[in-house]
């Protein structure tokens, strides 16, 4: 037997709310949007947005764990749209920030991406104006082997670098079992499966760019890479050699990891490698 969500009592069985319930569910989620709303465009209110969200409850009847639910639903929904929007605030998102820490709200029980999109939201619209990202990197940077003239303009902690997923070697019925298992059809998708090879430090200078693991030290200029791809959580660099492969690294932030290069490719005065093919 479900339990109303609201009132935490039976709802029968397939059931989560009673039809009862509904208005007043409704009208506590769409009250603690507006809250949120709200907030986040007045510093002012960041402070009390805690005694605002409780005050969308009724006062009685609602199950415990139902506000924490509809606060972080509406706090995601916030915050997606920010992360999403084409003009970047920075100020909005110090305030969502800050509302997040005041309601409880933490990468545990949200994606983990939005608060670090939210934090390099600053920084974007830096890029954005054509200006240097202003962020000290003191420690962890005995790994990258930089030249004297380099200068270091971030690092990114724990990216993953992935690779094509090299397809499987076919066996002696391989004809058979591909008619039998329409593998045709799915050798496309196949192909775009990628497969993570190592996990480290991604730093990137007004050179080019170092990425450092247990497994590999690597080092790539500018004057090597022939394009760099955006994704949604990172980018895709395909090198200039004509037999290499390309290496996804995510970072968590694709829009911003391809700002900053592109921010650094031109620094480096444009140096680009010229079409190998």
């Amino acid at each position: 037997m479900g339990r109303c969500i609201v009132c935490n009592k039976s709802a029968g069985p397939f059931y989560s709310l009673h039809k009862a319930c509904f208005p007043a569910y409704e009208n506590a989620s769409r009250c603690i949007q507006h809250t949120l709303e709200d907030a986040v465009k007045s510093a002012n209110r960041v402070d009390e947005v805690r005694q605002s969200v409780e005050a969308c409850l009724p006062s009685r009847g609602f199950s415990p764990g139902l506000l924490a639910t509809l606060v972080r639903r509406a706090w995601k929904e916030q915050a997606t749209r920010l992360v999403r929007s084409k003009s970047l605030n920075p100020e909005y998102a110090n305030n969502l920030l800050s509302i997040a820490c005041a309601l409880g709200v933490d990468d545990r029980t949200v994606a983990p991406d939005l608060f670090l999109k939210l934090s390099n939201i600053e920084y974007l619209a830096c890029l954005q104006q054509g200006q240097r990202p202003l962020k000290a990197f003191s420690t962890g940077l005995d790994e990258f082997d930089m030249d004297a003239a380099e200068s270091l303009l971030w690092v990114f902690e724990g990216v993953d670098k992935a690779g094509q997923k090299l397809p499987d070697k076919p066996g002696k019925w391989a004809l058979m079992q591909t008619i039998l298992n329409n593998q045709f059809k799915r050798s496309r998708y196949r192909e775009q499966e990628l497969e993570v090879r190592a996990q480290g430090k991604l730093a990137v200078t007004n050179q080019g760019i170092h990425y450092a693991s247990e497994a590999e030290t690597e080092k790539l200029g500018f004057t090597e890479i022939y394009a760099i791809t955006p994704l949604a959580d990172g980018v895709r660099i395909q090198p200039v050699y004509r037999d290499s492969r390309s290496s996804t690294y995510i970072t968590g932030d694709g829009r911003f990891t391809y700002a900053l290069l592109q921010y650094a490719q031109d620094q480096a005065g444009g140096l680009t490698a010229e079409n190998p093919f």
